[in-house]
């Protein structure tokens, strides 16, 4: 949350902006960072039942050699590259 704040970082839906400094916008941005870790938590357990499945099937292989690890994509995004996600056709300047 200091670092929305530090960033000046505001959140703009339906034309009302939200800022992480006042209560509304801490509650907004608290319940909205609670949303994405249980969305985070059911993919990785999606991932996990899968995965089990898979092995159950005899199917389960390795990582492919193209794919990056989480520790290399810190790195890319460290150098000003892109993670690979973009929020694309949106503009924070639209609210």
């Amino acid at each position: 949350m200091d670092e929305l704040i530090r960033r000046e970082i505001k959140l703009c839906i339906g034309g009302s902006v939200y800022d992480p400094s006042d209560s509304v916008g801490k509650l907004l941005f608290n319940a909205l960072a609670l949303v994405a870790e249980l969305e985070i938590d059911l993919i990785r357990a999606r991932i996990r039942e899968g995965m089990a499945f898979a092995k159950a099937k005899g199917k389960l292989r390795g990582k492919s050699k193209g794919q990056a690890t989480w520790k290399e994509a810190q790195t890319r995004q460290g150098a000003g590259r892109s993670l690979g996600f973009h929020s694309r056709g949106m503009n924070a300047h639209d609210c």
